[in-house]
């Protein structure tokens, strides 16, 4: 896939030219460094796009308009990128060739623009958003994973540890005044690619963006997506509350891996400790032992932690603890050919079972574009190129980071 970029003076435009869809659709980006006063705004903000414009002045009157495009979309990705917010635009629409109005393709880009530029914000919709926020705060709270690992992440020492919102205080501190300076900011300030993907005239859409484009004060920048924590002393921490099950969660910390490495080898690790029922966590703590209800590993590259979760009784948390340090401390001795080709291949299959859509091709373009990953065909090669020397090998630069128990008591009081 051949993705072309071009630079203009205030924002990116990146183009993929695909004849074998009778789709087409358009993504747009605003990133900027997150920090613990932008990120609630900004995901309140990208919320309230969905209820209306200054010209479609109603979520009826939008979606009327709407019924041109399979569809649109805007919404934040806050933390999953390590360091940076990611607001999003998305719209699906059909090929101009096949609609009538020779004015189709212009309407719809300018559509997509007005979206952002032009939100209605008024205080009813904005209610109905903190409605919404503290209703996900109060789950986050009351789920027993979402509690844990918001407690755990915190623990870790980067913008990685924040979340939009902590208390339903901060959420009633938000006023439409926040979300229309944070909007002239992200239409000033942030960092803006666009994609656009389809069998479309590509030098026709460029000037349509460039003529309709709200962005014209933005620098052109490339962010970095990686934030990566350094090795220190471990933190223990234990809390209770009024949950059924328990949860433990270790992170465990990478200095002084490659770009590499972290995404092939720290990943292939992740899935031969804790991804499947051939993993080592699973078959040592759920089989052998009966310990657990479920548990899971994932290495977070953008962070360079592996994340270890296992939900278990309150009875059987020092029993899981000293499983899990037994086989953390063992991974040289435990890691073998076997298990390794396990990984890959599942590894593997999850690869190849991404198809040729549109939301793939996106998210490849922009990943790769930001050195998130490779292309798919690299990513293939170099996974199947990995061996139990190479994922050993990394093992030194691994260390303890957070031990973290939420311990599960019905009968605690909050």
């Amino acid at each position: 896939m051949k993705t072309n970029v071009k630079e203009y003076d205030h924002f990116r435009v990146h183009t993929i030219k695909k004849d074998n869809y009778k789709k087409c659709a358009i993504e747009i980006h605003c990133r900027e460094k997150i920090n613990k006063d932008n990120l609630g705004k900004v995901k309140a903000l990208f919320d309230l796009l969905n209820r209306g414009t200054k010209s479609y002045p109603s979520i009826k009157e939008l979606s009327k308009r709407k019924e041109y495009l399979y569809g649109l979309v805007s919404l934040c990705y806050d933390s999953t990128n390590g360091d940076i917010i990611d607001g999003v635009v998305f719209a699906e629409f059909l090929n101009p060739k096949y609609v009538d109005d020779k004015n189709y393709l212009n309407d719809v880009i300018k559509f997509v623009f007005d979206y952002i530029k032009e939100p209605l914000l008024t205080e009813k919709d904005l209610k109905l958003i903190k409605e919404e926020q503290k209703l996900s705060l109060k789950h986050k709270e009351e789920e027993l994973f979402s509690k844990a690992f918001k407690e755990a992440k915190s623990t870790i020492e980067t913008s990685y540890g924040l979340s939009a919102f902590n208390t339903e205080e901060e959420i009633d501190k938000l006023t439409i005044e926040d979300l229309k300076e944070t909007l002239k900011d992200i239409i000033n300030n942030y960092t803006i690619d666009i994609y656009v993907i389809g069998n479309l005239n590509m030098n026709e859409v460029e000037k349509i963006i460039v003529d309709n484009s709200p962005f014209i004060n933005n620098k052109i920048s490339k962010l970095e997506f990686d934030y990566h924590v350094k090795h220190r002393t471990v933190k223990e921490l234990e809390n209770k509350d009024k949950f059924e099950q328990s949860m433990i969660i270790y992170f465990y910390s990478f200095e002084n891996l490659s770009r590499e490495q972290r995404l092939y080898e720290a990943t292939l690790l992740s899935d031969v400790l804790g991804n499947g029922l051939n993993s080592l966590l699973y078959k040592d703590i759920r089989e052998k032992h009966s310990l657990c209800y479920n548990l899971s590993a994932v290495y977070m590259r953008h962070t360079n932690i592996l994340m270890i979760t296992v939900g278990v009784d309150k009875k059987n948390i020092a029993k899981t603890k000293e499983r899990i340090e037994d086989i953390m401390s063992n991974l040289n001795t435990l890691i073998n050919k076997d298990n390794v080709s396990d990984a890959r291949l599942n590894i593997i299959s999850n690869i190849e079972q991404n198809t040729d859509s549109i939301d793939y091709l996106l998210f490849e373009s922009d990943a790769v574009f930001n050195n998130v990953i490779d292309p798919m065909d690299l990513k293939l090669k170099r996974f199947s190129e990995i061996t139990e020397d190479s994922i050993k090998a990394i093992l030194p630069n691994m260390k303890e980071y957070t031990k973290y128990v939420l311990v599960g008591d019905k009968n605690e009081n909050n």
